[in-house]
């Protein structure tokens, strides 16, 4: 999920995964200014507002699933807004990259590499820093070892939550 910000300048805002809702943050009367592009092969089903209301009408445990849906959005959103503030570059990536595991998993036959990865241009946009420090940022996670291709984005098992929590 991205959006356009000053003259084509992209940024990411979100990943979804496989069985992730998308799309939810336009649902309202006014538009939300965002758009969505499919990074893998996609089946994407649309509810429309109508059948949705009627879902949320009929249904009191979906409705609590969508609050509790949406709040953990909001602290999501909240959550990366204070690392897009106050995170070193470093944290950034490192996130980025915690958000394609979660989102996409690990290759079923590779299982130490990314099932799919994001372009540079797409981290830097994600991170809301340069695609050049996104290529010095990845180059020194592959000298420090945490990575074995920065192409795939292979990640050694060995690699610890307490490093890249702590530069």
């Amino acid at each position: 999920v991205f959006s356009k910000f000053r003259k084509n300048e992209i940024r990411i805002m979100r990943l979804a995964g496989e069985g992730k809702i998308l799309g939810h943050r336009g649902f309202s009367t006014t538009n939300y200014p965002v758009s969505a592009v499919a990074l893998i092969p996609t089946t994407v089903s649309f509810i429309s507002n109508e059948i949705f209301i009627t879902l949320i009408k009929a249904n009191p445990d979906f409705s609590i699933y969508l609050i509790n849906f949406f709040a953990e959005q909001l602290r999501q959103s909240e959550d990366r807004m204070k690392s897009l503030m106050l995170s070193d570059v470093k944290h950034k990536i490192a996130e980025i990259l915690f958000n394609l595991i979660d989102s996409f998993g690990f290759d079923a036959k590779e299982t130490n590499m990314l099932s799919y990865c994001l372009s540079r241009k797409d981290f830097a946009a994600m991170a809301g820093i340069t695609y050049e420090t996104t290529v010095r940022t990845l180059a020194y996670f592959q000298r420090k070892k945490l990575m074995l291709k920065i192409y795939y984005l292979i990640i050694h098992l060995v690699l610890t939550l307490k490093f890249l929590l702590n530069f």
